[in-house]
């Protein structure tokens, strides 16, 4: 039984350690000629066409908006590059709160398309994780894109402009690989399941929290559980990741903690990672008491210092001489 949950831990780190650009096509896109115009808060309702006449429009440093944990309100103009009659637009980051999208044809901006994960799912133009904003060319005329973009969380917005074929297949093929990914951890959380129904014992009960948590943190960062299981309801799906972050590091402490024996180690190290249990709980606890903003930036920053500590504290021990934790079984396994 030792055996086999160190081959199931190691396929769960293999998971949680592949790349994210697995899923994307081989031949990307070329960048799109951004600009961006930042608002503080105070300045929030400005009409598209106050926007679009303004002089304080600044090229995009880099290829893609990524501005941090920022909540101010950020307007985007991109002129339409030569390309088919009907593209896509796709931000392939689907945590912005609020998306406003206007396709702005010989400088008067059309009808707005307004979406966002505060919104229900349905009222997205295309339904997809991903954000999706039909474009239809106009021949003869001069056309840009231009977006209003205000978020609580990371201000990450990915853009990307391609034909619906081309997108689409790049959406199938990232989907087969996701499935895949999704389906090994969900063997392995009923495997657990299963081990701990039979043994009892609390380090299965740890590991199968581990993984499950895991699953349900990575399908809400990638926007599949907002669809799948609460698509009526765009507070849950907020609230799913506030919850998911501390939830798999408070469960991967708990399986470390046992599955290293800490408390016989003792000293710094086993202190160390109490301190991490606690800073979890804490951002836990955060989620019902702190805003947004400053919830996810204190559940991310003890996440990784988490992370860290996890990471160094096996090849420490390893140093200081003491024995693998597989070496004596544990209590039921024969």
């Amino acid at each position: 039984m030792q055996r086999t949950a160190i081959v199931t831990s190691l396929l769960v780190i293999l998971c949680l350690c592949s790349p994210a650009s697995w899923g994307t096509s081989t031949e990307a896109a070329p960048p799109l000629p951004v600009e961006y115009l930042r608002l503080p808060p105070g300045q929030a309702t400005l009409a598209p066409e106050e926007a679009l006449s303004s002089s304080d429009w600044q090229p995009l440093p880099g290829t893609t908006p990524n501005f941090g944990y920022e909540t101010d309100t950020f307007w985007y103009r991109i002129d339409l590059p030569p390309g088919d009659s009907r593209q896509i637009l796709e931000i392939a980051y689907p945590h912005l709160d609020d998306i406003r999208f206007w396709l702005v044809t010989d400088g008067e901006p059309g009808e707005a398309e307004h979406t966002g994960d505060r919104l229900p799912f349905s009222e997205r133009p295309l339904t997809h994780p991903n954000f999706l904003f039909p474009v239809i060319r106009q021949p003869g005329t001069e056309q840009q894109i231009l977006l209003r973009v205000q978020t609580g969380g990371a201000h990450h917005v990915p853009l990307q402009l391609l034909a619906p074929r081309e997108l689409f297949l790049k959406l199938s093929r990232e989907d087969q690989l996701h499935s895949l990914y999704y389906g090994t951890l969900v063997t392995i959380t009923l495997f657990s399941l299963l081990v701990f129904i039979s043994l009892r014992e609390k380090i299965y009960l740890y590991y199968l929290a581990t993984t499950a948590s895991f699953l349900l943190l990575l399908a809400a960062l990638r926007g599949i559980t907002y669809p799948v299981l609460w698509p009526a309801s765009p507070l849950l799906q907020n609230y799913s990741i506030l919850i998911a972050i501390p939830l798999a590091l408070i469960s991967i402490v708990l399986f470390s903690r046992t599955f290293l024996r800490l408390k016989q180690v003792g000293g710094w190290i086993y202190r160390a990672v109490q301190i991490a249990l606690y800073a979890n709980l804490l951002a836990l606890t955060g989620v019902v008491v702190l805003d947004y903003n400053l919830s996810i930036w204190f559940s991310v920053s003890v996440g990784l210092a988490t992370c860290l500590l996890l990471a160094l504290c096996g090849p420490i021990l390893w140093l200081r001489g003491h024995s693998h934790p597989a070496s004596t079984p544990w209590p039921g396994a024969r």
